[in-house]
């Protein structure tokens, strides 16, 4: 079997900085447009919104709340759109923070994120959580390397197991 999934992302933004109690705190918005491929063919487009602020609460740290409100479109929507149709809309609010080390270019991360998704298909909506830690430093001239590492926990709530497609219905699904 061969994977073959590409991702690009175009965006648009603006930010607007302010002082705010002897603190710079940044505003922005950004408005983007996703597109995934897979095998060669659109697999997911659509529409994301995301607004936030960000500042250094102290010297060595870096804080940003956002909230992303998407809407996107998959490839095809399965036997039964309204189980199996990944279709819809897509909220997050989160919170990132790093904290940096004294030369300012190496920081550990941590963050977390709330998601709820109302997608067309019962069987993708859900509410669900991210934890996400990681480290980030310079490796060599303009090369960086960060290590990530994330726990997700869903609940899709509408889920049902009662469809099970078969082999005739998986081919119909393919035209």
């Amino acid at each position: 079997n061969e994977f073959n999934y590409t991702y690009q992302q175009f965006s648009l933004g603006h930010e607007h900085l302010r002082d705010i109690y002897n603190r710079e705190v940044k505003f922005g918005v950004r408005d983007s447009t996703p597109l995934g491929f897979l095998g060669g063919n659109l697999f997911v487009w659509g529409n994301e919104l995301t607004s936030y602020i960000n500042s250094r609460l102290t010297k060595m740290t870096f804080t940003e709340i956002y909230h992303r409100f998407s809407f996107l479109q998959y490839g095809p929507d399965g036997v039964v759109p309204a189980l199996t149709s990944r279709d819809g809309q897509y909220n997050s609010v989160g919170l990132h923070h790093r904290y940096y080390f004294s030369d300012y270019s190496r920081y550990v991360f941590g963050g977390y994120e709330i998601q709820q998704a109302a997608a067309r298909g019962d069987n993708f909506d859900r509410f669900g959580e991210v934890f996400q830690t990681g480290f980030h430093t310079p490796l060599v001239g303009k090369l960086e390397f960060d290590f990530i590492g994330s726990l997700a926990v869903n609940n899709y709530y509408h889920y049902s197991a009662s469809l099970v497609p078969t082999e005739p219905l998986a081919r119909l699904d393919n035209d």
